[in-house]
């Protein structure tokens, strides 16, 4: 279908979402973040009481154990409630909603007009890698200069890093200006510089946010990794950003911080902020 319509352009008319720019570049991203972040979410913190994740897969914090430990910051951080209430407004509140409107008026303008009704096999992969390096990139700065700039700290991160141990429904425990920097501009960036079928940007914004949930789980197991290819070079393990929150500072300082990047630690290595622990060492336990 794909070739065909490269002969033919005009059956992209067929297609009503590719001739449509707020449909593929400003309603379509906000479902695929909804997607990326409530089933992942939900079945996530459903996994986390069950037996398995119990048996020896998380990551441990302290004498009583993750599950007591995440279940305490309900009583004193936020409710399991208010952590989805927040994620609702991140998701769907006027932010959100602006950011899509902006995108469908950009990303037209930085992707181009898609010549075929689908990507090439080769054209897909390559171009989600690219997203998923240059995006994580810009997640990383996004990300550290919340913590190295005290404004952005105590205004905007320091709300994420309430939880100290953090778990699928906490990832989006976040404010909205936290998420656009961390999230918003970064997908824009990269795909400025890619240049992606619309198909290939929906997909990688549900699978980066779809990670991100599961960067938040706590889960340390090798079926996990295989899943997730985190067992890939380069790529980031769970421990990864579980150290972050571990380590990322008070509610008054958000300064010296490590393990700023999220799909891979390639950006830590390179700058000098990847956890003393290393790639997947396990801390201590308490």
């Amino acid at each position: 279908a794909a070739r065909t319509a490269e002969k033919n352009p005009s059956m992209l008319h067929d297609v009503a979402w590719l001739t449509h720019p707020w449909l593929c570049w400003g309603i379509l991203p906000i479902i695929a973040a909804n997607i990326g972040y409530w089933i992942p979410a939900l079945l996530l913190e459903a996994l986390l009481c069950s037996r398995w994740a119990q048996s020896s897969r998380l990551i441990q914090r302290g004498e009583s154990g993750r599950h007591n430990a995440s279940q305490e910051e309900r009583l004193t951080v936020a409710s399991l409630k208010r952590q989805y209430s927040q994620a609702f407004w991140v998701l769907l509140g006027p932010t959100a909603l602006l950011n899509g409107a902006l995108s469908a008026v950009i990303m037209p303008i930085l992707c181009g007009t898609p010549q075929s009704t689908l990507p090439s096999l080769g054209e897909f992969l390559l171009h989600f890698v690219l997203l998923q390096l240059i995006g994580d990139f810009g997640l990383y700065v996004g990300h550290r200069i919340q913590h190295e700039v005290p404004f952005l700290w105590r205004n905007f991160h320091a709300l994420h890093h309430s939880f100290k141990t953090p778990t699928p429904a906490t990832t989006l425990y976040i404010d909205s200006t936290d998420a656009t920097l961390q999230a918003g501009l970064p997908i824009v960036l990269a795909a400025a510089c890619v240049r992606p079928h619309p198909l290939t940007g929906n997909v990688y914004i549900l699978l980066r946010i779809a990670e991100n949930v599961c960067n938040h789980s706590g889960l340390d197991d090798g079926l996990v990794d295989l899943i997730t290819l985190k067992f890939l070079p380069g790529r980031a393990r769970i421990m990864h950003h579980d150290l972050h929150h571990r380590f990322g500072g008070t509610q008054k300082d958000g300064a010296n911080a490590k393990n700023y990047g999220e799909n891979f630690y390639l950006w830590d290595w390179a700058f000098g902020t990847l956890s003393s622990f290393g790639r997947s060492a396990r801390p201590p336990s308490n």
